[in-house]
């Protein structure tokens, strides 16, 4: 069984698949809040730059780390934590219930989630 795992080289892809999924989910975050005109203080061009700045670099080293080095729990870290704090999910709430008035599909499957999402968040972080 073990030889399957090594054939097959589940760690690497996991890592690049979680990786692409937290650049698109950040990527996603941030093409949505401009499109909704919901952009930080620094407008638009500030929410890409500090995405650039900060996603980027941070899923290269996550999957980098998860991919060569699978014990190592500091690439899955970075690649959990971008997943965590890349919030699509918000801007799929905004476009369904402020444009749409709640008639998109699944948008009181992501209302519930995101108050699941807070609250999980609020408990790991002890407030």
């Amino acid at each position: 069984m073990r030889e399957v795992f090594r054939r097959w080289r589940v760690p690497q892809v996991l890592a690049v698949a979680l990786g692409l999924l937290a650049l698109g989910a950040c990527v996603v975050d941030v093409v949505g809040s401009t499109a909704l005109h919901q952009a930080s203080p620094g407008g638009p061009v500030a929410d890409w730059l500090i995405t650039l700045a900060v996603a980027l670099p941070m899923t290269g080293v996550g999957v980098l780390l998860a991919a060569r080095r699978p014990g190592n729990p500091i690439g899955w870290l970075l690649l959990s934590l971008l997943l965590l704090t890349a919030d699509p999910a918000a801007v799929y709430a905004i476009l369904d219930y402020r444009l749409h008035h709640g008639t998109l599909p699944l948008g009181w499957r992501v209302r519930v989630r995101g108050r699941a999402r807070s609250q999980c968040l609020r408990a790991l972080c002890g407030g």
